[in-house]
Order: structure tokens, then sequence, then C-alpha cells
């Protein structure tokens, strides 16, 4: 019988995959708060109503079985199938919605904190894009001249602490 808790169970297993996936796309957004509160409310939101949306028509059919024999069930499964639309709305949303872009100053600043520490060795020491190494000449004195002055500059300006700075000038003194 379509009313009894056997079904009700059996549906609850066949949602039970479903019902992990949005309980963690809850913790997921509750964890990532603070960086991204737009997206973590949409995530958010789209995840509570995957929740009720998969429990709406069981419970409905636990509660009301004489009402399932007519056919007026359709009100239901619209409202089901209404919030599964919303809840798909609400992740297309999440996955297209802007997230914060790092601002110039950070650059300007090197206040790399939030974003995980110091930038990589590459960033200080590769060409600029679009600028082949082969294709350059040798690397000489000027060379030399140009990318240690590059270094103090950036050491004065606060970019590079003195550990990072020495390091930096032993480097590229090997290099050439």
């Amino acid at each position: 019988m379509r009313g009894d808790w056997g079904y009700f169970i059996t549906e609850q297993l066949w949602r039970l995959p479903w019902m992990i996936l949005a309980g963690i796309g809850i913790l997921l957004a509750c964890r990532r708060w603070s960086r991204h509160p737009k997206v973590s409310l949409l995530i958010l939101l789209a995840c509570i109503f995957s929740l009720v949306s998969s429990q709406v028509y069981p419970m409905m059919q636990l509660i009301f079985p004489d009402y399932w024999r007519g056919g007026s069930r359709f009100i239901i499964r619209a409202l089901a199938s209404g919030l599964g639309l919303a809840t798909s709305a609400l992740f297309l949303a999440a996955a297209l919605c802007q997230r914060p872009v790092e601002p110039e100053s950070t650059r300007e600043s090197g206040n790399w904190s939030k974003y995980g520490g110091e930038p990589g060795p590459s960033l200080w020491s590769s060409p600029p894009p679009g600028e082949n190494p082969e294709q350059t000449a040798a690397p000489g004195v000027s060379d030399l001249e140009t990318r240690l002055d590059n270094l103090e500059e950036l050491y004065k300006q606060g970019v590079l602490t003195e550990e990072q700075y020495k390091a930096r000038r032993s480097e590229t003194s090997r290099d050439v």
C-alpha cells in the first residue's frame, strides 16, 4: 500500500544519495560564507530547496494516503517539481555569480596574506607574457643590472621582505 511506512522508507532510501549531497552542500556553503557570502547563500537555499522537494511527495503520501487515490495529486507533484526547478535555478545562479576580484592595491602593497601567502617565485623571475626568452639577447651585464634594480625597487616598495630580496638577488645572480 502506498501510504504505509514501508513505502516511505523505500522512497527515503532511493533519495538518500541526494539528501547526503544536499547536506554536504549546506555544510560547504556555511564553511565558505565569509569568503563568498552571495554564492554561499544561493547554494544554501538551493540545497534546502532540494531537501524539501525530495520530501514533499513521500511525506504527503504518508500523511494523506487516501488523497492519492483520486486525481488531485497533481498539486503536490507540481509543488515538488517547482521546488526542483527553483533548486536548479539557484545552483545555476551560484555558478554564474561574480566573485570578488583581487584589488590592484593588494598587488602593489604586497599584502598576500588573505590569498594564502606570497606569490610563487615564477611571478618574479619569469619573462612578461608574450616575450620569448630565446628571442631576446643573451643575458649580459645590463640585463643583470636591470633585474637587480627591479628587485631593489620591489624591496623599497615593501613588496619583498629583506629575506626574500636577498634570496631573489642571489638567484638572479646565479641565473646569469
